[in-house]
């Protein structure tokens, strides 16, 4: 399919808030999918079909997507290896229909509810209390086929309009991977704003992604590209979130130099554990925001309220524009670190007008890491520490955007964040005695490796490239690098021997920063901490 709707091409998955990984827009930009505009013919005829639907709810299928009805299995002609009894529950577990994919196997199996009956709600059909949605996923993973729509209902959470509406979902249960589903309310895609999200449903479900368009366009090649592409973010996503716990670390030091520099030579152990929890609780709550999980009220004043005083999403938008028209001051300017305070007490300590529950628990305890309040002991005066904001935001951007698009943490598993998660286990914190710089280490190791700039100065030039394979277990260095070793006369121009081979997530500033930064061996810099993998970790 072509001609891509305008702006955002796959905005619409955004608009439907998928629950957990359906599609990712990254796999549909690789395969070469984008959604056709849909205009006012498509809107009528939507809604045409939508107001019949009680009648004849096959119809939509047959008008709007163009589902041959000689393709589609029905009744006895269904395989009885769809029927999945539980007598114990003394239920039946059975789809209406069943498209074949050109092979014969089943490729995605539909169920059509009353229009009344809500697919998440408990108790709401006979036998098994597990919700219709349950229940559908049982059926697919039970039979083996991957994905599947069912037609129920779907609470709004409005207060202002009705509380539910019906809604066409399609399911995705991969083989011993977590479910998800996208829905789309099958009411607004007759109207204008409904128009991306009616392309949406066509790009995955039209006669053309099941039937008629070539193999790697169809819906099974879709949705296991987006568990590729997801896969990939993940992976990504894990790489970036170390950059943020040494951007976190730089923004602490730079705020509190004293008190942080002090604690990485007494308890460093301490001082990571407090950095590794603030980037724990920022995973925490973007995976909270993304799933519509805060505040505790959902909809109206607390919504509002929560958007603008407190969400991490809407701080990373601010934050990005400040940075747009203050460039060169971001680390100067204040009030984003005194915001992430407000956040995690916030969700530590609830507030009193409910619209936000206390968690508690040790994730956001304050008592657990003193130096975030700027003292030293439980019992001191607690402080704002003056982190700039340039400093937050590169901590944000490490956990949200990935290759200039906004991770969307609602659609990875429980088991892709335990591997962001991994990524930033197992450090620790060092002060270092003499001027150092992050490079890349060999293949087999994914984290920067820090190089004492001095002690290779002193080596025989002749043997330094030998120490370096040493000291980061890389076997190979580019030609230019090998060359400017031999060659460099201090650590100064070793740093910038060095520099094509930097590790931008310890180094940011790369190594021409690094080097105005140590180019006096005198300046502070000289000593400061820097995060490596501890010598006890994995």
């Amino acid at each position: 399919m072509s001609g891509p709707i305008p702006g955002g091409r796959h905005d619409w998955i955004g608009y439907l808030q998928p629950v957990g990984l359906v599609v990712a827009p990254a796999a549909l930009a690789r395969i070469g999918l984008w959604p056709s505009p849909q205009g006012p013919a498509d809107g009528d005829a939507v809604a045409h079909a939508v107001e019949g639907f009680a009648d004849d709810p096959w119809a939509f299928f047959y008008t709007i997507l163009g589902w041959p009805a000689d393709r589609i299995l029905r009744g006895e002609a269904l395989p009885e290896s769809l029927r999945i009894a539980f007598p114990e529950q003394d239920t039946l577990l059975e789809p209406h229909g069943a498209i074949p994919a050109p092979d014969g196997t089943i490729q995605l199996l539909v169920r059509i509810e009353a229009p009344a009956l809500i697919l998440d709600k408990r108790g709401t059909l006979p036998g098994w209390e597990a919700t219709a949605q349950q229940r559908f996923e049982r059926l697919l993973r039970e039979t083996g086929v991957g994905a599947g729509v069912i037609i129920g209902a779907s609470q709004t959470g409005r207060k202002d309009g009705p509380a539910t509406e019906p809604v066409l979902r399609l399911v995705v249960v991969p083989r011993g991977e977590a479910s998800g589903h996208i829905s789309w309310p099958l009411a607004r895609l007759g109207d204008v704003s409904g128009r991306p999200m009616l392309a949406g449903l066509k790009l995955l479900l039209d006669a053309h992604a099941l039937f008629s368009g070539p193999p790697s366009h169809r819906l099974p090649a879709i949705l296991a590209e987006s568990r590729a592409a997801q896969a990939e973010v993940s992976s990504r996503l894990a790489g970036q979130v170390l950059a943020g716990l040494h951007e976190l670390l730089r923004g602490l030091d730079a705020a509190d130099g004293p008190r942080i520099r002090a604690l990485a030579a007494s308890d460093p152990d301490q001082l990571y554990k407090g950095l590794l929890t603030v980037l724990l609780r920022l995973v925490f709550i973007l995976y909270a925001e993304d799933r519509g999980l805060m505040p505790s009220a959902p909809g109206g004043m607390a919504a509002a309220l929560y958007e603008q005083g407190y969400a991490l999403g809407g701080l990373h938008l601010r934050l990005r524009d400040d940075a747009a028209l203050y460039p060169d001051t971001m680390d100067e300017r204040r009030g984003a670190w005194g915001r992430l305070l407000a956040l995690f007490r916030l969700v530590d300590r609830g507030h009193p007008s409910g619209f936000m529950q206390a968690r508690g628990g040790q994730l956001f305890s304050e008592a657990a890491f003193p130096f975030l309040l700027g003292r030293d002991t439980h019992d001191a005066p607690e402080q704002v520490l003056p982190v700039g904001d340039g400093y937050i935001l590169r901590v944000l951007d490490s956990l949200l955007m990935l290759k200039g698009e906004r991770v969307a943490y609602r659609a990875l598993s429980v088991e892709q964040i335990g591997s962001v998660y991994e990524a930033v286990m197992g450090f620790t914190v060092q002060r270092a005695a003499s001027l150092m710089l992050a490079v890349r280490a060999g293949k087999g190791n994914k984290v920067p490796v820090w190089v004492d700039l001095e002690a290779l100065a002193a080596t025989k030039p002749s043997e330094r490239e030998r120490t370096l394979k040493l000291w980061t277990g890389r076997a190979a260095w580019p030609a230019a690098v090998s060359r400017s070793l031999r060659e460099a006369g201090d650590a100064t121009a070793l740093a910038a021997a060095l520099a094509p081979v930097t590790d931008a997530r310890a180094a940011p500033r790369g190594s021409k920063a690094r080097k105005r930064r140590i180019s006096s061996s005198r300046m502070p810099s000289r000593r400061h901490s820097s995060i490596r993998r501890s010598s006890t970790g994995r």
